[in-house]
Formats: structure tokens, sequence, C-alpha cells
């Protein structure tokens, strides 16, 4: 078959600039180009000739209004507008990759071509029951979409400890070796808040002294209660104070827990005036090496704070980059950029009264309006809209309760909760998304861990 020069180039929404591909997305187009019989071969097993749109699997859709589509269906691929429906499979593998560059591998093509067409089945099946019933949410293309089943489910890594009592309530009580800076002084004298609302905590720091208790009571800790308990706002959310970082991308390693630890903690930081740094970054890959023997394969909040009060703190992510697999612990003490005085976790695994604490909506917020973004987590088993959601207000009745994923609450509106994830900008509403409150939807009111920092 003869090979197709592919040119392309992508208009901006709303805005008719014409932004012309990189020399690596063009690369992409033309190894397209010259693949076009794998694409025509594999068109054939689903009924579809090479210059067909995707609609015609879907008659049906013709008979909806474009505003009720959109209601279902977010027709964008990152800044890109684009509906797939109306288009053949050349010309959205061309957009996929242009907007997904670094997912493309030629010697997977088929692979990807066929988990990106399973991708737009689910949508298009979800696009039809939803218009049907008035969904809640979008699914769409995200840099998701042409992952399989076993490469999604490498995202899934929390793993709580079945001990997770012991290693929480009775710590060990030790001295660090030499004398811990305080958060204020390590970041240099920038002028962090005393006192007063938005979590923070006049704890002191031991004169110097870091101290891990010989045994957590079973109830939750005086400083982990909420203080402030005047009527809850609406709305509240702590990206609009400019307090919560930039999702980042996990990538095919189970360390949703190390990235939503380093953000909460980042928040905290940002919160307490202990940096004036909105880019503030802490590395993941610490975590992954030097807190868990394989962090790949899962982890915890609590086994992040553990690994922060052994080793006096976390460097950044410049010092310690992000690779996305295991690897040998090579952390410093030399280079600590942030440092917890302690940290909390409420719900399941504490008590209140003597009993097992059942976290409410109503305490949740309460907690996130007096500390800061928490470590959550959710059940995300549910693959064909988790790795293709983008707007709107998730929920799922048949969602389990068991959790597997970890995610982290920045605040809430009057339907959900607005959640920050850690699968890049590329997935959700640039990296965040909302969940249905109200019914402790796959298991999100099960505990949540947040820290606690100094502030002097």
């Amino acid at each position: 078959m003869a090979t197709v020069a592919i040119v392309c180039h992508c208009q901006l929404p709303g805005t008719g600039i014409i932004r012309k591909l990189t020399p690596s997305q063009q690369k992409i187009m033309d190894t397209l180009g010259k693949n076009t019989n794998q694409v025509t071969q594999f068109l054939s097993g689903v009924n579809l000739q090479s210059n067909e749109t995707f609609s015609k699997l879907f008659p049906s859709l013709s008979k909806l209004s474009l505003d009720k589509i959109k209601e279902c269906y977010d027709m964008s691929v990152r800044d890109e507008e684009y509906n797939f429906f109306n288009q053949n499979l050349m010309t959205t593998l061309q957009t996929f990759y242009k907007n997904f560059p670094e997912n493309f591998d030629v010697k997977q093509l088929p692979k990807r071509m066929k988990n990106l067409f399973d991708s737009m089945m689910e949508i298009a099946n979800y696009t039809l029951s939803c218009a049907l019933d008035i969904g809640e949410y979008q699914l769409g293309l995200t840099q998701l979409s042409d992952w399989d089943e076993k490469e999604y489910k490498t995202l899934l890594g929390e793993k709580i400890s079945d001990n997770i009592d012991n290693e929480y309530n009775n710590r060990k009580q030790k001295k660090s070796s030499g004398n811990r800076p305080s958060s204020s002084n390590l970041l240099g004298s920038l002028n962090p808040l005393s006192g007063g609302g938005g979590g923070n905590r006049n704890r002191g720091n031991n004169n110097g002294n870091r101290n891990i208790r010989l045994k957590r009571a079973i109830e939750v800790a005086d400083e982990c209660k909420v203080k402030k308990r005047d009527k809850l706002p609406k709305k509240f959310d702590w990206r609009q104070k400019g307090m919560v970082t930039e999702p980042k991308f996990q990538n095919k390693c189970g360390s949703c827990w190390a990235f939503v630890s380093t953000s909460i903690l980042e928040s905290a930081y940002l919160i307490n005036g202990l940096t004036k740094n909105k880019s503030f970054d802490l590395s993941e890959q610490e975590l992954v090496d030097c807190a868990k023997k394989t962090g790949c394969k899962g982890g915890t909040a609590v086994d992040s704070f553990n690994y922060l009060l052994e080793a006096d703190g976390i460097t950044d992510e410049a010092s310690y980059p992000y690779e996305s697999k295991d690897g040998n612990c090579k952390a410093s003490k030399k280079n600590r950029v942030a440092v917890i005085d302690d940290y909390c976790v409420r719900g399941k695994y504490v008590t209140v009264d003597g009993k097992t604490e059942q976290l409410s909506d109503q305490e949740i917020q309460y907690i996130i309006q007096e500390f800061g973004p928490v470590y959550s987590t959710i059940n995300a088993d549910d693959l064909g809209s988790m790795k293709n959601l983008k707007k709107g207000v998730y929920k799922n009745k048949k969602c389990e309760k068991k959790t597997n994923h970890a995610i982290v609450i920045v605040g809430w509106d009057e339907k959900a909760w607005i959640v920050k994830n850690s699968w890049g900008t590329g997935w959700g509403d640039k990296g965040f998304f909302r969940m249905k409150r109200g019914e402790n939807l796959c298991g999100i009111n099960t505990y949540v861990i947040f820290p606690l920092v100094v502030v002097e």
C-alpha cells in the first residue's frame, strides 16, 4: 500500500490560532502515514472502511442533538476541540497522539489502536445511556484512553497494611540524631502564619528534637481534632486560594499514595506560609524508593509520613526526580526541603469515645477547612468510566467500598467533593474531578490522613 504523507496543524479552540506540530509530533504523523495498512486491517475487523466515520457504528447518535451529546461526551483532547464521532479512525489516531505523543509506540500500534477504539466504544455507549437518563458526568479521550486493563490497574496502589494499628498507634519512641530544623527555618524566613484558621498549628518543635511517640492513644488525638466548628460554607476550594499544586502523572507505577502524600504536604506548607512558591514540588521518587521496599506495588501515607519522621524530612523533585519505577534509596539528609512534626489519621483506624470513627461528610469538610487538603482513598475499579473521565460529577451506584486508589480531597461544592488525582493534566478536568458527596461513594469516607507542620 502506498505511504500517505500527513501534515497536521492544531487549531486552539475559540482562538483561530493555528499551532504547528513539533518535530516529534510530525514524526509520529509520518509514522502513522506509513502504517495505514495496520489501520485498514483493524477496521476490517469492526466493519468499517478507512474513510467511514465512527458514528456509522452508532446510528442512533444522529437522533440526539449536539447539546444533548455534549452533556455526556466532552469533545476535547487536551486543549483541542475534537469530536471523534464524526471522524474516521486515522484522524482520531492523529489527534490523540498529537496531544499525547509520549503514549505513542509504533511497535505497539495494533494494541494501542484497539485500546483506544475500546475507549471510544465505551464513551459512545455511555453517551447513549447518559442522554436517556441525564447523566451527571462526561467521558472523553484522556491520556489513559489507549491503556489496557492491566496497565490501568498498575495505577491503583493504595495498599494499607493489615498492621496499620500498630504502625500508627504504637510507634516506638526514639530521638533523631542531632537537631531537626523547624519547617519555617528550613526554607528561610518567610514570615509564616501563626495560629488562626486554614490548618495552622502553633505546636513548637520540642527544642529541635523530633519525638516519635511511644504509644499514640487509639482515640483521636487532640491535635487531630477540629477546633473551629462554625457553619460550613456551601462551597470551599483550596485551589481558589492558591494552596494546591498542579496535578502530576504517576505513570505505570502504583505510587498514587506517594503523590497524594507529597501533594498534601505541599499544600500544608503553602497554607501555613512555610513557602511562597506556588510550584513547590516534593519528591515522590524518594518515597517510592525509601518509604517502601517496592513502592510501585503500593503503600499509604502512613508509610510516607513514618519515613519523613525517620529521615528528618523529604527533598524536592529537582534533587530526586520521578522515574515511575522502584529503585534503591538515594536520599541524603543534606537536602531536606520539607519536614513534618507529626501526622493524623481519622476514620476507620482510630476511635472516638471508644468506638471506631465513622467519618461523615461534615466532619471531613471541617477537617479540610481547618487542616487543608487531605489524603483519602476510593475504589477505582470502574475501568471504562474512570480512565476516560473528564468533567461533571462522577457517581457509580455499583462501586465497592473497599478502596484501592489514593486521592486528594481539596474542597467541595453543593453536590460533590473536589478531588485532585495523580493521572496527569491530560485526564479529567486538567487533573481534577468531582465525586458525588453524601453516600460514601466508592469508600471515600473510609479514612483520611493529613500532616502536621510546625508553625512558629
